[in-house]
């Protein structure tokens, strides 16, 4: 078994792009206990929260505002684990607001779009990796009441199998997802 740690960002002020509220960074910061001792890839959404996270609970240091450095961890930044886009009631309605400040009254892919490439991603993480993400991707991957400002276990399994041709094929998969710690 495998197992890869999920960071959720906290509570937002209220910029575009927004990063996390004070409060919320200091909440996360006390998640960090629940680190590895060894992170061999910490994966980060483009957002400014999701960079927020990986700088308040995993003490990384921001080069030039954005890119998070720690000696001997590899850092991958993905719209798969999140984008800078925020959902805002307008008159009603939910509307997208992009970090240019545009808006769109309709996303271009939901979290249900992307679930099964998060879903694969994850998976093929190495044990001990580190995910910076929000709530709404660990709904995606299948819990219902995830919440912000917390900590996700989840489990992997592997095993090989054979193929039809007697080929070793290795298969893995979600075996759970449990909330480890919450902040908020």
């Amino acid at each position: 078994m495998k197992r890869v740690l999920i960071f959720t960002h906290g509570s937002k002020d209220s910029r575009v792009d927004p990063m996390m509220s004070e409060y919320s960074v200091m909440r996360l910061r006390s998640l960090a206990c629940h680190l590895p001792e060894r992170i061999p890839i910490v994966c980060i959404g483009e957002g400014a929260r999701h960079h927020h996270v990986a700088s308040a609970a995993l003490g990384l240091v921001s080069l030039r505002g954005y890119v998070p450095v720690r000696l001997g961890m590899e850092v991958r930044i993905s719209a798969i684990f999140g984008t800078s886009a925020s959902v805002e009631a307008y008159l009603g309605d939910k509307i997208v607001v992009f970090s240019s400040g545009r808006t769109s009254l309709k996303d271009v892919a939901t979290l249900q779009d992307i679930a099964p490439v998060l879903r694969a991603k994850i998976v093929e993480l190495p044990d001990g990796a580190v995910v910076c993400t929000g709530s709404e991707h660990v709904k995606a991957l299948g819990v219902a009441h995830a919440k912000g400002a917390s900590v996700y276990e989840v489990m992997i399994s592997e095993r090989m199998e054979r193929t039809p041709r007697g080929e070793s094929d290795m298969t893995r998969s979600i075996q759970e997802i449990n909330l480890i710690d919450t902040a908020d």
